[in-house]
């Protein structure tokens, strides 16, 4: 499987930290930043609990935010793991990445 061009914001991407996420409306806010620097969110990551005032800054909403943040490493990853599994024709591995892949990109059924 060749890497086909995607639509979602180019990796990579940060956490923002506990001011900038208040800056930007969020408990952990998920961003990007363009060649001028300007940051663009990909995603804010709110509490899990919704007794639990937005604000509070918990270890599951952070760790859900860092899980987003890794995407497209992960993506980039997955991709150079089917040139391994191609080359060893790794069949269960290659299909079990591909499918991944497809749930990333969109092409899943």
């Amino acid at each position: 499987m060749t890497q086909k061009k995607t639509n979602h914001t180019p990796g990579p991407w940060y956490i923002a930290d506990k001011d900038t996420a208040a800056m930007l409306d969020s408990t952990w806010a998920v961003y990007a930043e363009n060649e001028d620097g300007n940051k663009t969110v990909v995603a804010n990551v709110w509490q899990t609990d919704s007794t639990v005032p937005h604000t509070k800054h918990d270890a599951t909403t952070e760790a859900n935010a860092r899980l987003i943040a890794a995407a497209p490493a992960m993506l980039a990853a997955l991709y150079e793991l089917v040139k391994v599994c191609e080359f060893y024709a790794a069949n269960d591995a290659y299909q079990i990445i591909n499918e991944a892949i497809k749930l990333a990109t969109g092409e899943a059924e």
